[in-house]
């Protein structure tokens, strides 16, 4: 589907999106670019997105290429499409530790939040 659709246009953004059983907040995964020309780009979007709402952490987001995990969507992006902007975003399922929902589960109001500030943030990260 990606081959086809790098055919008519190019790709500049991927993420799938997860629940994750260990952990709080919401936060991505991403992958440690190898170019020094591109060191630290694929941080961006994630620190936009944690100034955007406090129950996205970034200090929670892991930015790392893993043999385990070659076969998982953002690296098999990262690596066969040179896509920076390649991520997995994770909502805990045991909700946000900071901020004013600090201690309570996600529901589904606040994951409705999260996907508007998610298109908030892409928004000003294109437009920037």
């Amino acid at each position: 589907m990606m081959k086809r659709t790098l055919e008519s246009r190019d790709i500049f953004f991927f993420c799938d999106m997860h629940g994750h059983s260990v952990g709080r907040n919401v936060f991505m995964f991403g992958n440690a670019q190898t170019k020094a020309s591109d060191k630290n780009k694929e941080k961006i979007f994630p620190m936009l997105f944690s100034e955007n709402d406090d129950m996205f952490g970034f200090d929670e987001c892991c930015f790392a290429v893993q043999k385990s995990k070659e076969a998982c969507a953002r690296q098999v992006m990262w690596k066969d499409f040179s896509l920076i902007n390649s991520f997995t975003l994770e909502a805990s399922f045991l909700g946000p530790n900071k901020g004013l929902n600090k201690g309570l589960h996600f529901s589904t109001t606040m994951l409705e939040r999260m996907g508007r500030v998610f298109c908030k943030t892409l928004v000003d990260y294109v437009d920037n």
